[in-house]
This record gives C-alpha cells, sequence and structure tokens, in this order.
C-alpha cells in the first residue's frame, strides 16, 4: 500500500497515540524529464522525492 496514494478510508485509526492527520503529495507521476534533460528510463526509476527536490530548486531559482 502507498501511504501517498491511497484512500483517506485506509487511514482512519482510532488510537491516541495515532495521528488523525495525514499529508498528500499531488501529481507524483507528473515529471517533465525532456525539461530537466534526465533520460525518460532515468525519470521513470527515479524517487519521486529526488523529482519533486529538482522542480522546487527550479521554481525557487527562476522566482
Amino acid at each position: 500500500v502507498n501511504p501517498v496514494t491511497a484512500g483517506e478510508s485506509r487511514w482512519t485509526f482510532k488510537h491516541p497515540e495515532v495521528t488523525n492527520i495525514t499529508g498528500k503529495v499531488s501529481d507524483l507521476d507528473r515529471f517533465d524529464a525532456q525539461f530537466f534533460k534526465v533520460h525518460y528510463r532515468q525519470a521513470n526509476s527515479m524517487d519521486p522525492m529526488s523529482r519533486k527536490l529538482l522542480e522546487l530548486a527550479i521554481s525557487h531559482k527562476t522566482t
């Protein structure tokens, strides 16, 4: 089960030590490999966090 894309109903625990708030990252499957000059095979095997880091770094550089 992937906690990023799993539905909300999966994470309804009624336990005092488990948080009832979740955060999800949208559009993890979307990545412009051509823009970053990354081969599509490498882009498909990259960790989603690495792809998001590249996107955030370039967005901060351009602002």
